[in-house]
């Protein structure tokens, strides 16, 4: 039996999506071979109304999203037509909270295997930065309530990493549920030549100076205002060095005042947001790829073939391998971070040796027809119960 997915989706849908890739060509991870019969994207949190065909028998809808009571009764209403519509028989939901409390009722009611996976430490992600997990009247305690409540009735539990077991399993999750959902890249995408003097004349970056790169959301859960600490000490020591920073975010503003008031402006370039093919680019002509703190960009930095230095937090040590891939410190070490850069600048052989074997590794963990099976056969399992 071939899979006809309804996949739910989080993160503001397509418009945000857009904003942060430049196009949609994400949800392209989710077309894996001919074992897919329908594929379907269901977005709750959408700016509006909308269905979109981006590819045979590949649909993405999105609902208007509200914090009213009736967003929920639609969301619901309208996930039901679509399944009896398209005759879905896998319902795969991105959030254990409540947008995943409503298709997991709408496959006990229909008789459709549902599985959830989980994309973050969310417990780590709100230390950082408030309102990671939601509310429900205000009360975390019913999003507690109602994710034991996914993790109990989900016919399989998929977080990205291998790092989120042993939360899960504390959360109350069954451990004979849980299989490893991990994100895959078409790594094809990082052969590609790059005349790196083109790239920097693109973005008026000085010719000479070595990059040190940051891809990603300004925000406070990445530890943004890192970056910032980390440059004030590396200017200290040498000026041969530019951090370009790529993305948006509700920090984005702040990040470049405070930059402009600690008089660092020649060491950034804050570009705003960046188009795929750029950002494989700029990892790929980086000296040093700074990943404080990543999820799937952490695979694509590591890909580039350019050593990485990350915050030893959550998951980063699956391919931060300290004096092998690149250099994995302990969490908020600003003074080590700049010495590591330092080092890496001073040693070429060694941040070459680090950023081939970071390129091996996300090849053999994390390229895309590896991932695909992986999925594959977790279907299968799914529709052979």
């Amino acid at each position: 039996m071939k899979f006809r997915l309804l996949r739910i989706g989080m993160g503001g849908g397509i418009n945000s999506i857009k904003e942060k890739y430049g196009n949609i060509e994400i949800y392209q991870q989710d077309r894996f071979s001919d074992k897919f019969d329908l594929n379907i994207r269901f977005n709750p949190d959408g700016l509006k109304d909308q269905e979109i065909k981006i590819g045979q028998r590949f649909y993405v809808y999105e609902i208007r999203k509200n914090n009213k009571v009736l967003h929920q009764i639609k969301y619901f209403i309208r996930l039901l037509k679509i399944c009896k519509k398209y005759h879905i028989n896998i319902i795969h939901s991105n959030t254990p909270f409540l947008y995943g409390l409503v298709p997991l009722i709408v496959s006990k009611l229909l008789r459709i295997p549902y599985c959830v996976s989980i994309h973050a430490d969310y417990e780590k992600c709100e230390s950082l930065q408030n309102n990671i997990i939601p509310k429900v009247m205000g009360s975390k305690r019913i999003i507690e309530l109602i994710e034991k409540f996914v993790y109990k009735n989900a016919a399989r539990i998929l977080p990205i990493r291998e790092s989120m077991v042993p939360t899960l399993i504390k959360k109350g999750a069954p451990e004979d549920k849980i299989r490893i959902f991990p994100h895959g890249v078409n790594l094809t995408e990082f052969e590609e030549n790059i005349e790196e003097t083109v790239f920097k004349n693109k973005f008026n970056m000085p010719p000479d100076k070595k990059i040190i790169s940051m891809v990603g959301r300004f925000e406070k859960v990445n530890y943004i205002y890192d970056y910032i600490k980390i440059a004030e000490l590396l200017s200290e020591q040498r000026n041969d060095w530019m951090i370009v920073m790529a993305g948006e975010g509700n920090e984005f503003t702040k990040v470049k005042n405070e930059v402009r008031d600690k008089k660092l402006d020649r060491f950034f370039l804050l570009t705003g947001f960046m188009t795929r093919d750029d950002v494989i680019a700029l990892r790929k002509i980086s000296y040093v790829n700074l990943c404080l703190m990543a999820g799937f960009s952490l695979i694509e930095a590591c890909a580039a073939g350019r050593p990485v230095i990350s915050y030893d937090v959550e998951w980063h040590y699956e391919l931060v391998k300290d004096n092998l891939t690149g250099y994995l410190l302990r969490e908020g070490n600003i003074r080590e971070s700049a010495e590591k850069i330092s080092y890496l600048f001073d040693h070429p052989v060694i941040a070459a040796e680090l950023g081939k074997n970071a390129k091996g590794l996300a090849y053999k963990k994390h390229s895309s027809e590896k991932v695909a099976a992986i999925k594959e056969n977790i279907y299968q399992e799914l529709l052979s119960r």
